[in-house]
């Protein structure tokens, strides 16, 4: 049998007008099998029920100050999170993700059995999605997977915001999530651990959460894309602030997207 867990777990969600979505990704948080968590929703300045559901709900709602919300931005709301957290283990996920039970089960289980593992994430089987977009994402997925499993310099860890988690301790000591970026901040944080030589980062595929994909729906097919090229950056860059590369991604971001 294995021992109990005891393991607290700080649970990260930053939203914003998120009233259609919270309300399942918070009953899937309330069925977890693991109890040593607790639940953290960063608002940023909805004008929704969004905080009111997170309260409902039992979560620790944290609200940027209205002089403060010029600086709102994902990467932001994390940060505020993670200062406020008090578990030894951060978790995040987003707004319009469903978590399995066993969710903070696994991720514990997983630090717990690799001393060594200092950071994880896992895979994403989105909720009424065409089944091609399914397959996309199962293949992106397994090349995340094997990315952060190849030797040496080669590696990479590409981090996903919906279903990853670090030690507390290991995210101080790299500076947190970057605020100046507006995309890509799961990626430049998984660089970053590498280049500082953090510890092992992994991509776990029985870890898996189901998001939505209104993003999708909201730009069609084309845009959707454009949109996740910085993927490459993740991909080829080794240092995580390399002006070429960065440049690059941008400028066939902003074509594809003003074309289509």
């Amino acid at each position: 049998m294995m021992r109990r867990k005891t393991v607290k777990v700080s649970v990260i969600i930053p939203a914003l007008n998120e009233e259609r979505f919270i309300k399942s990704t918070l009953e899937a948080l309330r069925r977890q099998r693991y109890s040593s968590f607790e639940t953290i929703v960063v608002d940023g300045g909805s004008t929704d029920q969004t905080a009111k559901i997170a309260e409902d709900y039992g979560a620790s709602v944290l609200f940027f100050r209205r002089i403060d919300l010029k600086r709102r931005s994902v990467a932001a709301q994390r940060n505020l999170g993670v200062a406020k957290a008090e578990g030894e283990i951060l978790a995040f996920t987003d707004a319009d993700t469903l978590v399995p039970s066993s969710w903070l089960y696994s991720i514990v289980e997983k630090f717990e059995r690799d001393p060594e593992l200092v950071a994880l994430s896992g895979r994403n089987s989105p909720f009424n999605t065409p089944l091609y977009l399914k397959v996309e994402y199962a293949l992106y997925d397994l090349l995340r997977y094997v990315l952060s499993r190849l030797p040496g310099l080669s590696q990479r860890f590409l981090a996903a915001g919906y279903n990853f988690a670090i030690r507390k301790r290991t995210l101080v000591a790299v500076g947190g999530f970057d605020e100046s970026l507006e995309k890509n901040v799961d990626g430049e944080l998984g660089r970053r651990l590498r280049v500082m030589g953090a510890g092992k980062a992994r991509v776990f595929l029985n870890l898996i959460v189901s998001t939505s994909i209104r993003r999708f729906r909201a730009l069609g097919f084309w845009k959707f894309h454009a949109y996740y090229l910085y993927i490459l950056e993740n991909i080829v860059v080794t240092l995580p602030k390399y002006k070429f590369w960065r440049e690059l991604v941008s400028l066939f971001d902003r074509y594809i997207l003003l074309k289509y």
